[in-house]
């Protein structure tokens, strides 16, 4: 039961926080309900996203036009239109709760997956599938923190985080093979775009599925939060923007996590037009990405379960990021070799070890960012996150564009050289952990 009574917390030199007197903090099994409904919409953002990335050639032959118009309007116009819709899921979801937010985001969804199944009347209602969707995907990806805390108690946040996270990750393989299920080898271009509005028809249905019951059983919060910083009054937009503008080390984290990750990204983006000179087959190393991308699994839950003890979480990013500059560096060496073998090794390894930053990126920053509400750093984050992930393949994909072997190691020392300065500004952030220090200090 929560009281109407407050106290204040000093957390700072500019941030007072009111606490509510928490008679007992509770723990809902519902809470994996809540989740569950959260990753699926998740996870259906990121498949009508993805889905297209397969099929450009065979949108291209049906529609006409350019490969680079096809590929901005099925691929690059989802992470555009995903940068201002993620500013302002920032400031919807705090002032009018997670909840309200889902069910306007959730609708602007349902109307993405609609248009693209009219794909048989025009070529342009995928593009503005893809428009749409990119605006609703917001809601979603700022948000994995601000789930978390209200829902789960300290010890299981990491692990709902990285859920959340791992979602995001594992639907890009759902969504790169997900065609497979529809689209039959050799058809011609009438039965293909048939095939085409079938695979979309049926994701629209299930994303309107997954929408009614987000809408008939996703709740706000339960009745007693889960842990203190779960009742803590946070700031409101407007001051919250401006104490992260103020805020040094905040800034440095950010720019830093934002790298690292925009680098993993960039790396699975580009990775099969880099090999091409080196003659490395594409397919194999395609497969190699979706390997790596599922079995990244495995040590974000092990590192769930480490932070969740020690809050170590500037040491592991360190390490994983290290780890993976190190893996990129042997792509140098190993590309010159031309075996498939070790190729498909180096890559796999590095999107396993990479795997864990980006649910570590969010606990970070709101960790060191609180009392602001998590979908504002965690907004705020993955706009520069995506800002980055888009601009570097286009600087990536003109430097390789006539296939030549200095192309493509001009490519990747860029790459390198980028997430290691990334790297480099993570560990020169602090760890300042304020909500764990939030929760173990009593309230005044």
């Amino acid at each position: 039961m929560v009281s109407q009574e407050a106290k204040y917390s000093q957390l700072d030199d500019y941030s007072i926080v009111e606490d509510q007197i928490v008679e007992e903090y509770k723990v809902y099994p519902y809470r994996f309900v809540i989740l569950t409904l959260f990753c699926l919409g998740t996870m259906n953002l990121i498949i009508i996203a993805c889905i297209y990335i397969p099929l450009q050639t065979n949108l291209r032959d049906i529609y006409g036009g350019s490969l680079a118009s096809i590929s901005f309007g099925t691929l690059l116009l989802f992470n555009l239109s995903y940068i201002p819709g993620g500013l302002i899921a920032s400031y919807i979801v705090p002032k009018f709760g997670l909840r309200m937010s889902l069910c306007i985001g959730g609708f602007i969804s349902v109307m993405a997956f609609w248009a693209q199944a009219l794909c048989q009347k025009s070529y342009y209602f995928l593009p503005l599938g893809e428009a749409l969707a990119g605006l609703s995907f917001g809601i979603y990806c700022n948000n994995p923190e601000k789930l978390a805390t209200t829902w789960f108690p300290p010890k299981e946040r990491p692990f709902a985080t990285g859920a959340i996270t791992q979602t995001i990750n594992a639907s890009v393989g759902i969504g790169v093979s997900l065609y497979q299920l529809f689209i039959i080898p050799g058809s011609n271009q009438h039965d293909t775009l048939i095939q085409i509005s079938n695979m979309t028809f049926s994701l629209a249905v299930f994303e309107t599925s997954v929408y009614l019951l987000t809408l008939l059983v996703f709740k706000e919060k339960p009745a007693s939060p889960p842990s203190k910083a779960a009742a803590t009054q946070r700031v409101e937009f407007k001051k919250s923007v401006k104490i992260i503008a103020k805020d040094n080390n905040f800034m440095i984290m950010l720019l830093g996590l934002s790298i690292v990750i925009a680098s993993q990204q960039s790396f699975q983006a580009i990775i099969e037009p880099f090999l091409l000179p080196f003659n490395v087959v594409g397919n194999s190393v395609g497969t190699a990405c979706t390997i790596g991308i599922f079995a990244g699994i495995v040590p974000t839950i092990f590192i769930s379960k480490y932070v969740s003890k020690s809050h170590k979480y500037k040491f592991c990013v360190l390490l994983a990021g290290g780890i993976g500059t190190g893996l990129l560096i042997s792509m140098l060496g190993i590309s010159f070799i031309g075996n498939v073998l070790l190729t498909e090794a180096v890559t796999v390894s590095y999107l396993i070890v990479m795997a864990p930053i980006l649910p570590l990126s969010f606990i970070i920053l709101a960790e060191i960012s609180f009392p602001i509400p998590e979908p504002v750093s965690g907004g705020i984050y993955y706009v520069f996150v995506q800002t980055f992930a888009t601009a570097l393949p286009l600087v990536f994909s003109s430097i390789m564009e006539d296939n030549t072997l200095a192309g493509s190691l001009i490519t990747l020392i860029i790459l390198i050289v980028f997430q290691l300065i990334g790297v480099i500004l993570v560990a020169t952030g602090k760890e300042d952990l304020k909500r764990v220090k939030h929760e173990e200090k009593p309230i005044l």
